[in-house]
C-alpha cells in the first residue's frame, strides 16, 4: 500500500504527516508482516509521538543557548566556591522526574465533582486505615 499525493495532503491538514510516513515504512519492511494493521499504526503513533518529543527538547536546548549544550548531570564539576554538590544535583533529578510525573496526561474528571470518569465513587475512609467512616461521621 503506498499513499498518493492526496493522501499526505488530508494528513497534512490533519497534522500527522510523521505518522503516515512512518506507517508506511513499517507496512513496506517484510519482517512487520506478522503484526495486525492496528499494532502497526500505534506502533506508527508512538514512533511519531517519540520523533516530535526528541525534537521539542533539541529545541528547547537549542533556544537556551546553552555553552555545552550535550553536558549531562554526570559531567558536572563540583569544585569548591561553585555552590553546587551531589546531593543538590541528585534533588534537581528528583524535582525533574517529580515534574514529569505531576505534569503527565490524567484520566478525565467530571465537571462538577472533579471525580475520575472511569474510577468507582470514592468512599471516605479513616486517615491510615483503609476502614470506611462510620455512617454518623461522613463529611
Amino acid at each position: 500500500m503506498t499513499f498518493t499525493s492526496i493522501d499526505y495532503d488530508k494528513f497534512r491538514a490533519l497534522r500527522v504527516t510523521h505518522v503516515a510516513t512512518r506507517l508506511e515504512e513499517l507496512i513496506q519492511d517484510e519482517a512487520n508482516d506478522t503484526l495486525t494493521p492496528e499494532q502497526l499504526f500505534l506502533t506508527a503513533v508512538d514512533d511519531a509521538l517519540e520523533s516530535r518529543r526528541v525534537n521539542k527538547v533539541e529545541r528547547l536546548i537549542r533556544q537556551a543557548q546553552f555553552p555545552i549544550p550535550a553536558a549531562t548531570v554526570a559531567e558536572v564539576d563540583y569544585r569548591d566556591g561553585r555552590g553546587i554538590t551531589p546531593v543538590r544535583m541528585r534533588r534537581y533529578v528528583h524535582y525533574q522526574r517529580f515534574l514529569r510525573l505531576l505534569l503527565r496526561p490524567r484520566e478525565p474528571t467530571h465537571p462538577r465533582t472533579g471525580r475520575g470518569l472511569f474510577r468507582a465513587p470514592a468512599t471516605p475512609r479513616a486517615p491510615h486505615s483503609g476502614i470506611p467512616y462510620p455512617r454518623k461521621c461522613r463529611v
